[in-house]
């Protein structure tokens, strides 16, 4: 049962683990879905996340970490390599 007080207030705490969860499911890496998860709160908080209802707080969360896996998936482990990231910008080497 939820607590009355608590009602209609989004509490970023309850929703980290599950944010983290399909980012370790989507990545396979804990670092990587740690580093993922926190990126989707870090935006949502500037997106002005505090004021947003709870439903739509966790739909945001949630778009953001499935767009964040899918940017992280496509980079190799190693995503420090400058010359990688050159060639794929379609910048000259």
């Amino acid at each position: 049962m939820q607590d009355p007080t608590r009602a209609g207030v989004f509490w970023p705490g309850e929703q980290y683990e599950k944010i983290y969860r399909y980012c370790y499911f989507r990545l396979g890496s804990r670092e990587r879905a740690e580093d993922a998860t926190q990126e989707a709160f870090c935006r949502w908080l500037e997106h002005g996340g505090a004021q947003q209802d709870p439903l739509t707080a966790l739909k945001y969360l949630y778009t953001v970490a499935r767009n964040l896996c899918a940017d992280e998936s496509r980079l190799p482990f190693w995503d420090g390599s400058a010359c990688w990231r050159r060639r794929w910008s379609g910048r000259p080497s």
